[in-house]
């Protein structure tokens, strides 16, 4: 078969890159505005996703995430995870946050004084399409309601997970200020942002 009489769609993960396909009439580019269409109706509905507590299963299943590279240092298989196993944390400090019985990510949140921290994991199935600023924000949304709590929501994020902090930055968590820290169980320290959401 040749070339120009094969249809060959190139799908891609930004919304900055141009769909294409080959006809007999040759290439044909579609605009970016028509890819933006495209990601939007491809977006999941994060709308019909709930807190649930963490149980046993739920807990074995998150510990064998594992992320490509770049983003491998936060993989939750092949490292011991002593919180995730903590069950007195099950229902208080960590939950999943599912769609119907699919554990879509992982959300973990704590008080320090009167400060909300929270920390959350995509399966990692779901990284890389689009989608972070919305799992964030049902994230948020989901522990408002769990928590009864509605100030300030604070996490913090190595300056160098760029794709985090635009998920962070869309969903609207704003910078705070920079602090030394390490990424888990990478002994290394580097610069991480302190954000904050209203």
């Amino acid at each position: 078969m040749q070339p120009q009489n094969r249809a060959v769609m190139n799908t891609v993960s930004t919304v900055k890159r141009i769909l294409l396909y080959f006809t007999h009439d040759g290439l044909i580019g579609i605009t970016p505005h028509i890819m933006n269409f495209y990601m939007e109706r491809n977006h999941m509905d994060f709308g019909t996703c709930f807190l649930q507590p963490l149980t046993e299963k739920t807990a074995l299943e998150i510990s064998q995430w594992e992320y490509e590279e770049p983003y491998r240092v936060y993989s939750f298989k092949g490292h011991h995870n002593g919180y995730l196993f903590d069950s007195k944390a099950w229902g208080t400090e960590q939950f999943a946050l599912c769609q119907v019985e699919k554990i879509i990510g992982q959300v973990a949140c704590q008080f320090d004084s009167d400060r909300l921290w929270c920390g959350w994991s995509l399966a990692p199935e779901y990284c890389g399409k689009g989608n972070g600023h919305l799992f964030v924000n049902q994230c948020v949304q989901e522990i408002r309601k769990v928590k009864q709590y509605r100030n300030k929501i604070y996490l913090r994020v190595a300056v160098s997970n760029k794709r985090a902090v635009r998920a962070y930055q869309k969903a609207g968590f704003v910078y705070s200020e920079t602090i030394l820290d390490e990424i888990a169980y990478s002994g290394h320290m580097e610069d991480f942002w302190i954000m904050v959401k209203e």
